[in-house]
């Protein structure tokens, strides 16, 4: 995320100070992390108690969340986990279209392998012809099929290829695409729910994920808290699945995701409204 993109946090405007937002308003501190510093959660002092802003050496940032309130609340849940990216694509002259929801054509076009891991992944970032870069985003589904994507995905189902085959796009209004309901999403905090089990909005810790360092889009390194935020849903995603979004990335870096529902762990439903302001600031902000 950019430093010039302003983060709101109770309705309160974070201002710009030497380079850095400063969230005061939630007990957050920005400072400025130094060259390939890792972030680790059992190590940094946190002079502003549990929450920490950081500016990343690559003009991006990371929220550190060192602990619960002494009056939160945690509810465990289990859960079993697979997780979701940006696909990347070049454009080609003659493809598949991406689609909006009247059916018309937005641009680009792919090709049809391209365009099922689109519609699979539900955003994609298309390197079009004279260099330009931009980002698709799952906008809904058509009444027809655009293609057929089951070559691509032999595991899916019949009714989850149906789906996806109707896939339908808008240009996003940011680098890594919208969520659900008016959310951005943001690497490795997003998650995809199912909303009847957890409401969108929701904080999720997961203590096997504290601790593991992820690498940011920027190639910032940092170690991740274990803190979560429902900000997505998936067609796919029912029950007690999860579907954790790692932004540019392909590698897994959490070794709790096996991507099988047997694989399941254990995990809290925090309730903590300094957290939850600081994670919806973070998915409500940026470019």
């Amino acid at each position: 995320m950019s430093l010039s993109a302003a983060l709101r946090v109770r309705g309160i405007l974070l201002g710009k100070m030497t380079g850095m937002w400063i969230a005061a308003n939630a007990g957050l501190t920005a400072i400025a992390a130094p060259p390939s510093l890792f972030l680790n959660p059992a190590t940094i002092p946190f002079t502003s108690g549990r929450l920490q802003l950081f500016n990343l050496p690559h003009q991006d940032v990371w929220l550190q969340v060192n602990s619960f309130n002494a009056m939160s609340r945690a509810t465990p849940v289990t859960l079993w986990a697979t997780y979701y990216s940006i696909h990347r694509a070049q454009a080609v002259a003659n493809g598949q279209p991406l689609l909006d929801l009247r059916g018309q054509p937005l641009g680009p076009r792919l090709s049809r392998e391209d365009w099922c891991h689109a519609a699979l992944e539900g955003t994609v970032q298309i390197m079009e012809f004279g260099g330009r870069t931009s980002v698709y985003n799952f906008a809904g589904r058509g009444n027809t099929p655009q293609t057929d994507c089951s070559p691509f995905f032999s595991s899916l189902s019949s009714s989850t290829l149906e789906r996806v085959n109707r896939v339908r796009f808008a240009l996003a209004k940011n680098s890594y695409g919208q969520g659900t309901d008016g959310y951005r999403l943001v690497p490795y905090r997003t998650i995809a729910v199912d909303r009847t089990q957890i409401p969108i909005g929701s904080v999720i810790y997961i203590p096997e994920a504290r601790g593991k360092i992820v690498t940011l889009p920027s190639g910032d390194r940092v170690f991740h808290d274990g803190f979560f935020f429902a900000a997505d849903v998936g067609s796919g995603i029912k029950g007690n699945h999860i579907d954790i979004f790692i932004g540019t990335s392909m590698k897994n870096p959490f070794p709790f995701i096996t991507s099988r529902s047997t694989g399941t762990f254990r995990a809290f439903l925090i309730q903590d409204a300094d957290i939850r302001q600081a994670l919806f600031a973070l998915h409500r902000s940026g470019r």
